[in-house]
């Protein structure tokens, strides 16, 4: 018996896909840190508009990046469904969603956040103004928060698929297949605080318990990565731009273990029984992982 041909690795779309991603995400958090002061310690409106700011670039911003990336970049990539999501509001309905959605979340977990950040010893404080980081040093804690975030999200994920608990993730799986933009939309703002801020929140203190002092730069930046990821799930297509660790994606992507990322989570949203890990591993543990071909 024949075995077939093992397809050979496409070097320079491996690279690109990866200068390409590292860079927007580069970008979302450098723009942040040249746009918006460091606040004062104690000036709440100052940590207030920090903090929205901040969410803008790295959630927002990084919709419309995978938006540019499905649509245009990767416009022959086929999507994940034969009738994929169009998004047919417009921009008022639009507006109001992204309002009740993630506007809200960001206010309610601001107000959780600060008064940690004013409970901050002043010196430590200070010293979170320092640029002069270590990148060997920071991508360790962007593997220990990754690790964090991803055993969260699965617990949180799987929790609100219990019948007492469905109502808050129910508005989320009204799309059975996904758009960069109107699905990342589509949550009910609990939904968004559970998925999204409590788990990066957790991974944060457990780095601070850990010994790790972190720049509000480098804050940004492990923002910017587990939120790219999380934005990502949803681009209706399996696009070389959604990679579990994306500094070393030139490595995992060639290995395979990237494989079928949005696929895995398209399939959750069009079968509602898996996949409830934001990356694979869990599901993987836990003998919940379908990343089969689903007719759509």
């Amino acid at each position: 018996m024949t075995q077939a041909k093992k397809k050979p690795v496409d070097w320079p779309g491996v690279f690109k896909a990866w200068a390409l991603e590292n860079g927007a995400i580069l970008l979302l958090a450098q723009f942040r840190y040249w746009l918006v002061p460091i606040p004062e310690q104690y000036v709440v409106w100052q940590q207030f508009i920090y903090g929205l700011v901040g969410s803008w670039f790295t959630v927002e911003g990084g919709m419309i990046m995978h938006l540019v990336m499905s649509k245009y970049v990767y416009k022959d990539t086929p999507y994940l469904s034969r009738s994929p999501f169009k998004n047919e509001q417009g921009l008022w309905d639009t507006l109001v969603s992204w309002f009740w959605c993630n506007c809200v979340a960001n206010v309610v977990a601001l107000a959780l956040l600060i008064p940690v950040i004013m409970d901050v010893p002043s010196e430590e404080y200070e010293s979170q103004r320092v640029e002069d980081m270590s990148w060997l040093v920071f991508f360790v804690k962007l593997a220990i928060m990754r690790v964090i975030v991803d055993v969260l999200f699965y617990v949180a994920h799987r929790i609100e698929h219990t019948p007492s608990v469905y109502w808050v993730h129910k508005k989320h799986h009204q799309h059975t297949s996904c758009h960069p933009i109107a699905t990342n939309l589509n949550f009910h703002f609990i939904d968004i605080l559970l998925e999204g801020f409590l788990p990066v929140f957790v991974g944060l203190k457990v780095l601070m318990a850990l010994g790790f002092t972190n720049s509000f730069y480098e804050v940004s930046l492990l923002f910017a990565y587990m939120l790219w990821y999380e934005t990502g799930s949803h681009t209706g297509k399996e696009i070389p731009t959604v990679s579990y660790f994306p500094p070393l994606a030139f490595i995992t992507r060639p290995l395979g273990l990237d494989d079928d990322n949005v696929l895995f989570h398209d399939n959750h949203h069009t079968l509602n029984n898996c996949n409830y890990g934001i990356t694979q591993w869990c599901d993987y543990l836990a003998g919940s992982r379908n990343v089969s071909p689903v007719p759509r």
